[in-house]
């Protein structure tokens, strides 16, 4: 058994959370290329060029400064999260890269524990992201 000896622990996403898919086309920011072979599950590879979302790495390094343990997770896998996590240059910042979970086994919904909090998209995005919900606009995260 592993232990996460900590009393801040912070989940992030990979997948439009630190890298985005559909940027506008006047999107002037930082991209990144992700090569990634996958030898799990039949073996493939492949390479993205993503946007960059430099206000959820900021919202990190900020978290990171304040003591949180930073947990990375993909519903693409682990392998796919840790080939972001490196493309983007931030493993210092990142204590641990996992799949994310399946099946969460808990007496009350996510909900009422942990309020789901959406990390800022740069300027212009929300609009290009149809059909993805954004929470915690009012929040400060």
């Amino acid at each position: 058994m592993k232990v996460i000896k900590g009393r801040y622990t912070l989940f992030c996403d990979v997948d439009d959370t630190l890298v985005l898919y559909r940027a506008p086309e006047d999107y002037t920011g930082t991209k990144v290329t992700i090569k990634f072979e996958n030898n799990l599950y039949g073996g493939f590879s492949s390479e993205s060029t993503l946007a960059v979302n430099e206000a959820a790495i900021e919202a990190l390094k900020d978290h990171k400064k304040k003591g949180a343990i930073i947990v990375v997770w993909s519903q693409g896998g682990w392998d796919w999260a840790e080939s972001v996590v490196r493309a983007l240059k931030i493993e210092k910042l990142v204590d641990y890269v996992v799949e994310k979970p399946s099946v969460v086994f808990d007496d009350l919904s996510m909900g009422v524990w942990s309020p789901r909090r959406q990390l800022p998209l740069p300027s212009g995005w929300k609009e290009k992201m149809e059909g993805l919900v954004y929470i915690g606009e009012e929040e400060d995260v």
